[in-house]
């Protein structure tokens, strides 16, 4: 009889299992041309608290999320969806991993479209024998899915430091993500540039159509650059205009005044160079377009491995620090201060725009000791074809750094 009776627990646990959760959609947010994600922390093949990976659920979930967050926030085109929001969409009820990801993540997605959002961002962990970091991306617009698997830091690593560790593993998976993802980030910040400018509905090269008849609209011009007495330091660095005194702004473990890089007698690079890659200037339904562009180029600069790169979030401190508009990581009025503080060697600038049914990237690579235009390159793509800019962007890297 016992052994009659195991069939039917099973059975009563499957349907408990399958049973539906009932979700609560929430409001449309107010309109935005950014990407709109949803970062989901998930343990999968759970282990005992803490277990083999020497921290709780809950400790994962909080260092997930937060660092999730705070790398998606530097680049700068996302927007984030709360946690509180999830808890109100699902009523608060606790999900496993199982439950989540059955079905190709059709719960998550289903929470996705609940909360309007474009993105899932999954990050997993699971211990399979070995411990595994997953982390998954899927659009809730295409359906398209991109992900990238790592093994975790060990927990032999806990007490020296393994949250700064996963929280750098987590910056190289979200950067690989980026890499793969980034044609239907592409395709999705158009859509949602066409939805902003009320055009519901239509595809990029159906909106084009109907403009041709309307006057073009110009590209953004750049304010010419001028030589300032803050040219003239040796050091690269600028006066602090919030103190009566110059501050020369040095980088950790380097002397004031140190000179970075600089030319051999053979061509070659001294020193590795800083570069500070600009938000390309554009209209306000093709900014999060722009900031795409403006991070994959970043990254084609960056695998050159000539340069150090300064990163987005450093250019804000800037900012904040020399009390300068947002604004000031696309204009060119600004981008003397910003870079001088910063130390950079050369920056990257440049404009976005739409002339009829043509998109047009225009660049151009400055020397800051001199601020002379060393060279300037373009890219342009047809409406429609957006992703055409993605794939010229290693060209538009040769002609402003021609080797």
């Amino acid at each position: 009889m016992k052994y009659a009776i195991r069939p039917l627990i099973c059975i009563i646990f499957l349907l408990a299992g399958c049973a539906e959760i009932r979700l609560n959609p929430l409001p449309a947010p107010p309109a935005t041309v950014k990407l709109r994600v949803l970062v989901l922390p998930v343990t999968g093949s759970r282990a005992p608290e803490r277990g083999p990976w020497r921290m709780t659920s809950a400790e994962f979930e909080e260092i997930a999320y937060r660092g999730s967050a705070e790398i998606l926030e530097e680049v700068g085109f996302y927007e984030i969806i709360p946690p509180e929001d999830v808890q109100k969409a699902t009523g608060g009820k606790e999900i496993d991993a199982w439950r989540w990801s059955r079905n190709e993540w059709q719960l998550a997605r289903d929470v996705g479209r609940a909360l309007h959002t474009d993105y899932l961002m999954i990050v997993m962990r699971e211990f399979t024998g070995l411990l595994t970091a997953r982390l998954i991306l899927i659009s809730t617009w295409t359906g398209k899915q991109y992900e990238t698997v790592d093994h975790t830091v060990t927990g032999a690593n806990y007490e020296s430091g393994i949250v700064e560790a996963y929280r750098k593993q987590l910056r190289e998976a979200h950067q690989k993500i980026f890499r793969q993802a980034k044609g239907d980030m592409l395709e999705t910040a158009i859509r949602k540039g066409n939805l902003s400018a009320g055009k519901p509905g239509l595809p990029a090269r159906e909106v084009a159509r109907k403009d041709e008849k309307a006057a073009p609209a110009a590209i953004p011009k750049a304010a010419p650059e001028k030589k300032t007495a803050e040219a003239g330091h040796a050091s690269g660095r600028m006066a602090d205009p919030g103190r009566p005194e110059e501050r020369q702004a040095a980088l950790p473990g380097e002397a004031p005044g140190k000179k970075v890089g600089g030319p051999k007698a053979d061509g070659t690079d001294s020193e590795r160079q800083r570069l500070l890659v600009y938000d390309f200037q554009t209209t306000r339904e093709l900014s999060t377009v722009a900031l795409i562009l403006s991070e994959a180029l970043r990254e084609e600069f960056s695998a050159l491995g000539r340069f150090d790169l300064i990163n987005r979030a450093d250019a804000n401190k800037a900012l904040q620090e020399l009390k300068l508009q947002k604004s000031g990581l696309g204009d060119d009025q600004q981008t003397l201060q910003i870079g001088k503080w910063l130390v950079a060697n050369h920056t990257i600038t440049g404009t976005l725009g739409i002339i009829g049914n043509t998109l047009i990237l225009q660049s151009r690579m400055t020397e800051l000791q001199t601020m002379k235009i060393l060279t300037q390159g373009s890219i342009r793509a047809s409406v429609g074809k957006e992703e055409d800019l993605l794939h010229a962007l290693p060209g538009l890297v040769k002609k402003l750094y021609p080797q």
